[in-house]
């Protein structure tokens, strides 16, 4: 039943339609099982001893719409998940290792990797089953760090997605590598990670690769609004310990750049972490930008009343 949750990808909508419908009975099924007796679902068709014999190709989809039910109570997922957490991972794992369609089942599955595990636990839910759906991620992070290197480019997005939470060395430098990505998609959720609050709490040290590849992207790319996530990116490096270098970068793209949202961008990211450095620049700033947009920030930096980028 676990290896069930995770499916390849079969080509055509009957096939795909039928492989959805065993991982869904494999969800009921788990959660029967896991369920208190008197709490057990019931069976669609518990009071037919025999099935009607297709007449035509077997259509497995409504076969199983006829045993199980579709809806499967919250609770009860989330009780399958704690009791079968076990075998739930061991399944995980060797999807990973079987084809990129079940790799992207699992990741799906693990969808932000803030505690949901689909279709178990729902987003932002709490309580032991998102711990044992965080317990999960963590066991599996070994396993999707590689992914983030993988030739689809969906796949490696989800799981830099996945693996930005995490201060292990294997993680930060997954990030760092990914920021030098030629898809845009994977560099954008990169620049979001890098620096961003970990799931544990600990402040990582800069990558030095990751500020480097910021700064190259702050620097060099052609997209407006990589380069805005950039200085976002680069005034977290900043905070982080990364200042005298973050300052420096910051500081030439807000008097630089040819984009006003990004010389914006720069100088507030400047302000969250160096702030006599920014209410300088800004004074600066706010008398020669040729954007009253920019010089209106610009002047809110130099009394201290701007806020800076998380």
């Amino acid at each position: 039943m676990a290896d069930a949750l995770f499916p390849d990808e079969l080509d055509g909508p009957r096939a795909r339609a039928d492989a959805e419908a065993v991982a869904r009975t494999a969800v009921t099924a788990l959660a029967m099982v896991a369920g208190a007796k008197e709490r057990r679902l019931p069976l669609r068709a518990k009071e037919k001893e025999v099935m009607p014999v297709p007449e035509t190709t077997l259509d497995v989809d409504a076969l199983l719409g006829e045993l199980v039910p579709h809806d499967v109570p919250q609770a009860d997922r989330e009780a399958a998940l704690e009791r079968f957490a076990e075998p739930i991972l061991r399944a995980a794992l060797a999807a990973i290792r079987t084809s990129a369609d079940r790799s992207r089942a699992v990741l799906d599955a693990l969808s932000t990797g803030q505690g949901e595990f689909a279709p178990f636990v729902a987003q932002a839910a709490g309580g032991p089953a998102a711990d044992r759906a965080r317990a999960i991620l963590a066991a599996l992070e070994p396993s999707i760090v590689p992914l983030a290197r993988h030739p689809d480019p969906a796949i490696r997005t989800k799981a830099v997605v996945l693996v930005a939470r995490s201060s292990s060395d294997e993680a930060v430098e997954a990030i760092a590598a990914a920021l030098e990505d030629q898809n845009a998609s994977v560099q954008r959720v990169a620049l979001a990670a890098v620096a961003s609050p970990r799931a544990d709490g600990v402040r990582v040290p800069p990558n030095p690769r990751a500020v480097t590849s910021v700064g190259k992207l702050l620097a060099s790319s052609e997209s407006w609004a990589v380069r805005v996530l950039a200085a976002q990116a680069m005034g977290r490096l900043g905070a982080a310990g990364a200042g005298v270098e973050a300052s420096a970068r910051l500081a030439e793209t807000a008097t630089k750049d040819g984009y006003a949202l990004v010389r914006q961008a720069a100088l507030e990211a400047m302000a969250s972490f160096d702030k006599a450095g920014a209410r300088a620049l800004a004074t600066h700033v706010a008398s020669v930008d040729p954007e009253p947009r920019v010089r209106e920030a610009a002047k809110a930096v130099a009394a201290g009343s701007a806020s800076g980028v998380p």
